[in-house]
């Protein structure tokens, strides 16, 4: 019989995290200067909270686990805003 196993190397194993590490530290930066922007603009939020930037700069790393609950949030509150395109008459 033919042993069909696939056989990774180790080098292989350290090329593919070093991958992976970097495409989440891309997406990492990407949202961090997306929020950057968002704070920079917000009018609600002294620039000089300690608290703020210890958030905007935390919070990007866990990305994989806010943006979704970013979105699932924000479609929610979509959700529940009346509909203004069809008046009653």
């Amino acid at each position: 019989m033919v042993n069909h196993d696939i056989v990774i190397t180790e080098e292989q194993k350290h090329n593919n995290l070093e991958i992976i590490f970097m495409w989440y530290l891309t997406i990492a930066s990407t949202v961090f200067v997306y929020w950057l922007g968002l704070f920079m603009n917000d009018d609600s939020t002294p620039k000089n909270h300690v608290d703020s930037w210890l958030v905007l700069l935390i919070a990007p790393l866990f990305w994989p686990i806010v943006v979704p609950m970013s979105i699932w949030e924000l479609a929610g509150k979509a959700s529940k805003k009346p509909d203004l395109s069809q008046e009653s008459i």
